[in-house]
């Protein structure tokens, strides 16, 4: 179903609350308060859907040299979750503090 379009003006009741129809048309590819990601995801440069590909992998601690070696054969996918989940995570956060 579309919706037909109100002209500027026309006030409304939402909520019980009245609303006047503006007649600013949003276009979210000028707005400048949309950060670097989100940017690149409206240029189609990034997918702020996809998981982030990562890898896991093990490695082996040596006392008496104070070094670290890869453990051979222990590298495992560990995806993190894209990025939207990230900050819906950090708003709820911040909304709860």
């Amino acid at each position: 179903m579309i919706t037909p379009r109100l002209p500027a003006g026309t006030t409304i009741l939402y909520r019980g609350n009245p609303i006047v129809i503006s007649s600013h048309h949003y276009n979210y590819r000028d707005d400048d308060n949309l950060n670097k990601l989100q940017k690149a995801h409206v240029r189609g440069d990034l997918n702020l859907y996809r998981p982030i590909e990562a890898y896991q992998e093990q490695w082996n601690h040596d006392d008496r040299t104070q070094t670290w070696s890869l453990i051979p054969g222990t590298k495992k996918r560990n995806d993190l979750p894209p990025i939207y989940m990230q900050w819906k995570a950090a708003y709820g956060k911040l909304q709860r503090l």
